[in-house]
């Protein structure tokens, strides 16, 4: 395997770890914010109900730990583009 190659493959996988790892901090945004702040939000919500949320929906979040990881997934993002 050359060198070339190796530098293929590493940058694949980078971008593949970015890709989950962006997945994986979306989710937790949603998790964190539906079980914290917004809880009375979730609890008008049966269980089994389809309820698509998404990141932009907790912007404003007053939460520290969702507004930390908001900042990070900004920062993976933005790496993100660099691939």
């Amino acid at each position: 395997m050359t060198h070339s190659d190796i530098y293929t493959i590493a940058v694949l996988k980078a971008q593949e770890l970015v890709t989950n790892t962006i997945e994986e901090f979306s989710d937790l945004v949603i998790q964190l914010s539906m079980s914290g702040e917004f809880a009375d939000v979730d609890d008008l919500f049966n269980e089994g109900d389809e309820v698509i949320l998404s990141v932009n929906d907790f912007l404003h979040s007053s939460d520290v730990r969702v507004q930390t990881i908001i900042k990070l997934l900004n920062s993976l993002r933005d790496a993100r583009q660099m691939f």
